[in-house]
């Protein structure tokens, strides 16, 4: 039960999603985030509500194009670890002690099969994913945006909403720190490896 609640993070439901997005007007492409920041590190808050309803905080350390995320339940406790990459997605409960690979996450969550993993990190370092040539109904996706000191705008919450279910939740990144200090990816791998 508690990997739906944190996969819902990412995911909604099985219908086909309509988006509804700002334009990306005074944004860096992702290409120029990667290029000007060799990490990203920050904490971030996931709200959701419809049939599964919580909120979950939760780290992250993002590296060019792979995120490693941590969430943890309301005392503090570690609860889940996500692993994001360009292709996949990788999750293990730490409560259940299971790994969640990326074929089952998208046989629970089929909505994953419209979200693409690479979107997920790009929101990770304040980049609003393009979501061009999908066919979606049902689903809308919104994006908020502040403007950094340098007077681009990053993205600081991302909706998703299911109309069909109701169902939804909203991504919102409390902190977010872009920096060239160098993350050992590998080093946080092994933690889903046990």
């Amino acid at each position: 039960m508690l990997i739906r609640i944190i996969l819902l993070i990412f995911i909604i439901s099985c219908t086909k999603p309509k988006i509804s997005i700002i334009p990306l007007n005074s944004q860096k492409t992702y290409s120029q985030v990667k290029a000007a920041s060799q990490s990203c590190r920050g904490t971030g808050i996931i709200n959701s509500y419809g049939e599964i309803e919580g909120k979950l905080k939760f780290t992250f350390k993002s590296k060019k194009d792979s995120t490693f995320m941590v969430f943890n339940d309301l005392i503090g406790r570690k609860t889940l670890m996500v692993w994001v990459t360009n292709q996949k997605i990788t999750a293990r409960d730490l409560v259940k002690n299971e790994h969640y690979d990326y074929k089952k996450i998208k046989t629970l969550f089929p909505i994953v099969e419209y979200i693409n993993p690479i979107d997920l990190t790009k929101l990770i370092w304040g980049v609003q994913p393009e979501y061009k040539n999908k066919r979606l109904k049902n689903i809308d996706i919104d994006f908020d945006r502040e403007k950094d000191s340098d007077g681009f705008y990053n993205v600081t919450n991302a909706m998703y909403h299911n109309k069909d279910t109701n169902h939804g939740f909203k991504i919102n990144i409390t902190s977010r720190n872009k920096n060239n200090s160098n993350i050992d990816m590998k080093k946080v791998w092994k933690l889903l490896k046990y």
